[in-house]
Parts: C-alpha cells; structure tokens; sequence
C-alpha cells in the first residue's frame, strides 16, 4: 500500500552547516593547560586520588582521563607525602581520624565540606594560576611547600615559627597572603619565659610567664613590618613565637570560631602535583 501511495519528495534548500570550520574542528581544538596542574584539572586529579582510596588499580582510575606515567608520577607522589621510609604514616597531611575506605592508605587531601571553605579555595587557586607564571613566584612557592611539610601536623591546626626564624616566618607569610587575602588570616604573637619557683614538694621547679613588654614590642614590630596586614592579630599564650593559621569562614555566619583547614587542603594538593605543569 505504501509504494502505491502518491508522494512528493521534499526538496532540501538549505545545507547544514559544519559546527566548526575545518580547521577549527573538535578534534583539533585543545584547552589551555593550567599553569598549576599542566593538561589535567584539579577535579580529575582528585577523583583519581579518590577512586585509588576507593579501591580502584591505578589502571581502573586513570583509564578515562590520564596518560599513564603521569597518573603514575601523580599516585607515587601522593603515597610518598603521607608515609615515611619506613613505610608507616605519618600523619602530617591527613589525620588519623579520617576513615579508609578500602584496604588502600589514604592519598588524597582532607575534603572541605563548607561552601564558604570551597569558594576560597576557588581563589586561592586562581591566584596561583596568576603566580604560576613567575619563575621567581613559583620558586617562592616551591621554598614555602617546603616549609610547610616540615611543619605541618594534623594534631595543631597553625603554622609555628619561633622568633630565631622571624626572617622565615615573614617571607613565609608574604607568599601565603599571595594566595589567600591577608583579611583571611590571624597572626599570633607570644612571648613566653620561664620562671623558677618552688613547688609544693619544696623543689625547684619552673612555670611559663608571658613577657608582656618583649610580647607588645614583638607586635607592634609586625605592625611596622606588615602595614598592609587586614587579619587578626592575637597574643594567646600557647607558644613562643609566631604562629599562622587561616580564619575560619564561618565565623560570619555566627558559628564557632574555628581555624580553616582549607589551607593545608590547597598546600597538599599543590604538593602532589608539584612539577607536574613544568
């Protein structure tokens, strides 16, 4: 019935059109490599770290998106961060609180929950996009990644310096308010002594004072040193020296102020992939 069905053919007047001139086609057409993270983005680095966590081989997790030897160069850089020559962890980077969620060691940083944490970590990367193409940024970075580790612990939340390292301590904190505005973050200073005094067995023993004059000199010397400082400025007495940590974002929304970890979320991450965009 359908062949003897008249019909007429319907004529096409116009032609389609190709989405990209020839030599423009999706194929050929690349994304900007990231100054941080080379040909790669943060996310698919994450999710890589994450699906090795997960129980997945470095073959399953790195298929889709990833050359090989740097998925390779990426995993045996995350697993080197987190264990010591021994091959126990060291819990620098990652707490021992955190949860395996496979027979696999936890590689990657600690994940920020909060979107307020989240959108500063946005910036801080932007504004490493920008530092990233300075050889002289980009060393000053790679000798404050070095201070970091060496420092850095999951049982304290900041950043110490102690007044010898005062030198380190401002070139540390010049680099840092690079990446995350100054107004973000609460500088403390403390001058602790000790002093002898006789216990309660009649012994000599010793206890810590603050030096309240060597401890205003200290901060108005920061003062001096770093007008353009907008953070906090404290001198709890926890420690002889100076100490670093991020504000939490979430003091404005009126819940408890608590230090950031969003920082040691960025420095991690920036130690995994460090060399990778070279």
């Amino acid at each position: 019935m359908n062949r003897k069905i008249e019909c007429k053919k319907l004529a096409f007047t116009h032609k389609v059109k190709a989405p990209y001139p020839t030599s423009h086609n999706s194929n050929t057409v690349k994304k900007q490599p990231s100054a941080v993270f080379g040909s790669y983005s943060r996310e698919v680095i994450e999710k890589l770290l994450c699906d090795i966590e997960g129980g997945q081989t470095l073959g399953e997790a790195s298929s889709l998106n990833f050359r090989y030897d740097d998925a390779l160069m990426i995993y045996e850089r995350a697993l080197s961060l987190v264990k010591k020559d021994d091959g126990t962890l060291n819990h620098k980077l990652i707490s021992k609180k955190r949860k395996q969620l496979s027979d696999h060691v936890l590689i990657s940083p600690t994940p920020l929950h909060y979107r307020e944490e989240q959108a500063l970590v946005y910036q801080c990367f932007d504004n490493l996009e920008a530092l990233y193409t300075s050889k002289t940024s980009r060393r000053e970075i790679k000798q404050i990644l070095e201070v970091f580790y060496e420092k850095t612990n999951t049982s304290k939340s900041d950043i110490r310096f102690t007044f010898k390292q005062k030198k380190l301590f401002y070139s540390y904190l010049k680099t840092m308010c690079q990446i995350l505005p100054s107004k973000h973050w609460q500088v403390n200073i403390s001058c602790i002594e000790s002093e002898p005094y006789i216990n309660e067995k009649n012994k000599k023993a010793y206890r810590p004072v603050v030096n309240k004059a060597a401890q205003l000199k200290r901060i108005e010397e920061f003062r001096q040193k770093v007008p353009s400082f907008e953070g906090e400025v404290t001198s709890t007495g926890n420690y002889n020296g100076y100490a670093l940590t991020v504000i939490s974002p979430l003091k404005q929304k009126g819940k408890a102020k608590l230090s950031s970890a969003l920082m040691s979320y960025v420095l991690h991450f920036l130690l995994i992939v460090e060399g990778l965009s070279d």
